[in-house]
């Protein structure tokens, strides 16, 4: 801090390291599994059969406590088995 004479213990500023390609594959599943999850969310098809799935798991142990966590674990999943 004195030698900058800034009041902050951490200042952002721009990376100065590549990301690594564990960094790099997990941002490019992120992208894929959010354009899934809006895309079912969006499927008229699939809406009733996604709720009730999402209703029965819902109080178990370990479940989705909203929609949005189910779909995302759901379509994670499809995913990772299309990538396997």
């Amino acid at each position: 801090m004195k030698a900058t004479g800034l009041k902050y213990t951490s200042v952002h500023g721009e990376r100065t390291t590549q990301p690594s390609t564990k960094e790099l594959k997990a941002r490019e599943r992120f992208s894929a599994v959010a354009a899934m999850v809006t895309a079912r969310r969006a499927d008229l098809t699939k809406i009733v059969a996604d709720q009730q799935a999402f209703l029965a798991q819902k109080d178990t142990a370990g479940g989705a406590k909203t929609m949005r966590a189910y779909l995302w674990r759901v379509c994670g999943q499809e995913y990772d088995q299309q990538q396997g």
